[in-house]
């Protein structure tokens, strides 16, 4: 990444805070060197690289926030679009003083009002991850032990639900569904077991098939949206890179379409994603491509790791760009999502990078460029606080993230959650062919992620009344047909009989 970077490329993360009021620039700086004491490559810059060694992280003497700290006045009260250009200006730049260390803080004032200020921190993403960049600033702010607490909250409200006994293989079936309650605790963990070992020999032998079969896809795609022309850019005098967010969703009306349609907030998200993408390329007739492909980033750190570092890996995915029903589309979004979940290129990238590559050695390095130019662009999903926190003194009111750019012409996009409702954030290039890129999308978003919404709720109703029938209906099959064969007592039978033939073929 460090050896990449470009005007066109800079391989930054950035995160935005938005206030109500002016912050206090004292109480602000302290913060900072708290944190910086606390991770010292905050005060750190790379040096030492040579053919047969990565970069080393040297300390710098006397080194102090002043030191990448700056602060700007908007002369009178800017508008939202106006900070927007601005905050587009300042991450785009590269990183390329090695002389400091690789991260800026801005601090801007006089936004949309007199009082209303923001905080724009950015850094290369070789210093740390989005997720280890949030840890460090609310470890500074909020203390280790409140952070551990903070994140696990976060995690339980996005988190999937737990299937209940009646929700699982065969239990669901309608002739056994209203007869699950009886069956003895010990019998249902023993079910649950045996799903976690045939769960676990399926995700080896799926996840190997479409790791092989994914790239052997992506070799062959070649994209032809969000091209980057030297000759189509938008003229010099415009800022070259565009950024947007979208209004906040509530989390809560997400759990909606997750359980009319059984699938993750990730999936939700995506699935929106691609919607919005695809109406604004109809919406300026150049629809392109059949699928979008976008670069799923997966973090590989653990709930309790909080080392400074880069910690992510990922893969692409392909996510149809078809006109689909919302419960086609968020069938095909779960599916690729589990394929991108079940794939071993993560872990094994990830372990590659960190024990054995060497940038410039082993792996061309104009390949690399080629396989992260291939996708449209970056979906990454950042859990952040669950609840409103305070820096220098103020409330939090937005919280935003920009993700890198994989590609000049991609576009970066971040899912953020914050106490209690997520936002869109992109971040592109500023290209002639597809105007007001970024700003139009995040408007789509939210208009899709409400046809979505609707449609759940239609589902929801739908299926509550099918439930009724199915289970009345279940009822009078074994009441009238099939008697009591199908008791607790023959359901355990029945789980028995699935444990020998496990074991007789599999062990």
């Amino acid at each position: 990444m460090l050896e990449s970077q470009s005007e066109k490329l800079s391989w930054i993360v950035a995160f935005i805070w938005i206030f109500d009021n002016s912050v206090d620039l004292a109480r602000l700086k302290d913060l900072f060197r708290k944190m910086v004491e606390e991770f010292p490559r905050l005060k750190s810059r790379p040096t030492g690289k040579h053919l047969l060694r990565n970069h080393k992280w040297e300390l710098i003497d006397g080194f102090d926030v002043d030191d990448i700290i700056e602060t700007h006045k908007f002369p009178i009260s800017a508008t939202m679009n106006q900070f927007q250009a601005y905050a587009s200006r300042v991450i785009g730049e590269p990183l390329d003083d090695h002389s400091r260390p690789l991260w800026r803080l801005y601090v801007i004032n006089g936004i949309d009002g007199v009082q209303k200020s923001a905080i724009i921190i950015k850094a290369h993403h070789c210093i740390t991850d989005g997720e280890g960049f949030i840890r460090a600033v609310l470890t500074a702010s909020l203390g280790r032990e409140n952070l551990n607490e903070t994140f696990k909250m976060a995690r339980e409200r996005m988190a999937p639900p737990k299937l209940e006994p009646s929700e699982l293989p065969i239990l669901r079936l309608a002739v056994f569904k209203p007869h699950v309650d009886k069956i003895p605790k010990g019998l249902l963990n023993l079910y649950y077991l045996l799903l976690q070992i045939l769960f676990a020999i399926n995700w080896a032998f799926v996840g190997l098939w479409e790791s092989i079969r994914l790239n052997t896809i992506i070799l062959g795609f070649r994209r032809k949206n969000f091209l980057y022309n030297l000759n189509t850019n938008i003229e010099s005098s415009s800022p070259t890179k565009t950024i947007n967010w979208s209004e906040e969703i509530n989390i809560e009306d997400i759990r909606i379409p997750r359980k009319a349609y059984k699938v993750s907030l990730n999936d939700v998200m995506v699935a929106t994603i691609t919607r919005a993408i695809r109406s604004y390329l109809v919406e300026q007739n150049r629809l392109l491509d059949p699928s979008i492909l976008l670069f799923i980033p997966l973090s590989m750190r653990r709930k309790d790791d909080f080392r400074f570092t880069n910690l992510v890996s990922g893969v692409y995915a392909f996510f149809p760009f078809a006109d689909l029903s919302t419960k086609n589309l968020l069938k095909a979004v779960h599916e690729e999502m589990n394929k991108v979940k079940r794939s071993l290129v993560p872990p094994l990238a990830h372990l590659f990078a960190d024990k054995v590559y060497i940038p410039g050695t082993l792996i061309p390095r104009p390949y690399l460029n080629w396989m992260c130019g291939l996708g449209h662009g970056v979906v990454s999903n950042v859990p952040g606080p669950p609840n409103t926190i305070t820096i220098a003194g103020q409330v939090v009111k937005r919280f935003l993230a920009v993700p890198p750019q994989n590609t000049p012409g991609g576009l970066a996009m971040a899912i953020l959650s914050y106490n209690g409702k997520i936002t869109l954030s992109i971040f592109a290039d500023n290209l002639v062919e597809y105007p007001l890129l970024t700003k139009r999308i995040s408007e789509l978003f939210v208009k899709e992620f409400n046809k979505i919404l609707e449609d759940a709720k239609f589902e929801i109703a739908r299926s509550d009344n099918g439930n009724e029938e199915m289970e009345k209906y279940g009822k009078n099959t074994l009441k009238e047909n099939l008697g009591k064969i199908f008791g607790p007592v023959h359901i355990a039978g029945i789980i028995f009989l699935l444990l020998g033939i496990f074991w007789a073929f599999f062990l």
